[in-house]
């Protein structure tokens, strides 16, 4: 008699743990972050339309992008519209969509994410083809900790136009990489340097007129040694 309630004391205990296990892990996996809006609208997002792939207790979606599949958005609307799972949202006629703030949540497979917030506002988009296919870059670093060198004066100045943020860590910097010769998005990784600016997974980063990429120093991780480039 006294094994069988060994037994189920140990069944129970199981049963137990199982269940604060489980709540455990759907607490980190549902962990997130108000989004941080700006106190104006920012730049126009170069997608004409997006996919919604789940919408969030708040209302608000997240979305990926139909150019690049790649690319994840959350979506806000200010007067409140709902959003359903697997909504094509597509901006119309003298629409476009423009961020307004960042979101940062922890995704499914534990990985730290940083996205724009956008939302749908009066203007032109001005959206065009791409000349060459996006490339995949999957998110290849995680929230590493490293150290930046930066030199007394700038550097090399970098043929690069543009870079597209691969991922961005929790200090606020932004690992990037370059176009390569057949303009993908597999060429130079760097690390961007701006004070000013919120960088999020998968932004593309173009040069401002008048401006060129130059080598500023060096960041070091516990893999990697990059480059660190500014606009100048």
């Amino acid at each position: 008699m006294k094994k069988i309630w060994i037994f189920l004391l140990g069944v129970l205990s199981g049963v137990i743990l199982t269940f604060v296990v489980l709540f455990i892990i759907a607490m980190i996996m549902n962990s997130k972050s108000n989004p941080k809006f700006f106190d104006e609208p920012g730049d126009v997002v170069a997608e004409r339309a997006m996919n919604v792939f789940q919408v969030l207790d708040d209302g608000v979606a997240l979305a990926t992008g139909q150019r690049d599949i790649l690319s994840v958005f959350l979506l806000y609307d200010e007067e409140g519209k709902s959003f359903y799972d697997n909504q094509e949202v597509v901006a119309p006629k003298g629409k476009c969509f423009r961020q307004v703030g960042i979101y940062k949540y922890k995704a499914n497979n534990f990985l730290h994410k940083t996205v724009p917030v956008v939302q749908l506002m009066d203007g032109d988009g001005g959206y065009e083809e791409d000349e060459m296919a996006n490339g995949l870059i999957n998110n290849l670093f995680n929230n590493l900790n490293g150290s930046a060198n930066f030199f007394e004066e700038p550097g090399d100045v970098l043929s690069n136009k543009s870079f597209k943020v691969k991922n961005v860590l929790e200090n606020g910097i932004a690992i990037a990489v370059g176009k390569d010769e057949l303009g993908l998005w597999y060429g130079l990784e760097v690390v961007l340097y701006n004070t000013t600016a919120n960088f999020y997974d998968d932004q593309v980063v173009k040069l401002p007129r008048g401006k060129k990429f130059r080598q500023v120093g060096t960041y070091k991780d516990v893999i990697h040694t990059y480059p660190i480039v500014e606009a100048l």
